[in-house]
Formats: structure tokens, sequence, C-alpha cells
């Protein structure tokens, strides 16, 4: 069985609605709530969980309007005006 890399899954989310990345933000956040150490102060996690939920979004996003923008190019569009 072959190991899955972070760019396979940040490929994969690339594919999801936007409903579903926000959908997996939750679950994953909640998978990390449950794993964080007690002696972290909480104000501070939930800074940097934002922190780390906008990287993530604004690398979602980016990805996909890629994934759209070379469809859009392999179909004869272009997105120049």
């Amino acid at each position: 069985m072959s190991r899955i890399t972070l760019q396979d899954v940040e490929n994969i989310v690339a594919q999801l609605s936007l409903d579903d990345q926000l959908k997996l933000i939750a679950h994953v956040s909640e998978h990390l709530k449950d794993t964080i150490p007690s002696e972290i102060d909480e104000e501070q996690w939930r800074r940097e969980n934002a922190e780390r939920i906008k990287a993530f979004l604004k690398l979602s996003i980016n990805m996909s309007a890629k994934v759209t923008g070379a469809r859009r190019f392999s179909r004869g569009y272009s997105s120049d005006p």
C-alpha cells in the first residue's frame, strides 16, 4: 500500500465543492480539537487554528482557480478579456 502525501490530499481537496471543503475543515478541526494537549491556551489555539483554516481555504481557492482555468483553456476559452 502506498503512502498518501500532503500534495495528494491537496489535489483531492481541490476537486471538492466549496461546501464539501468547509465540511472537511469542520471535521478536521473537530479531530484536532480532541488531540490538543490541555496545557495549550485555548485562545492561542483558536488563533492558530483560524490561521491554518485561512491558509487552507486560500490554497483550496487557488487550486480550484487553476483547475477551472486549465479546463477553460483546454476548451478553447481564455479568462483574458
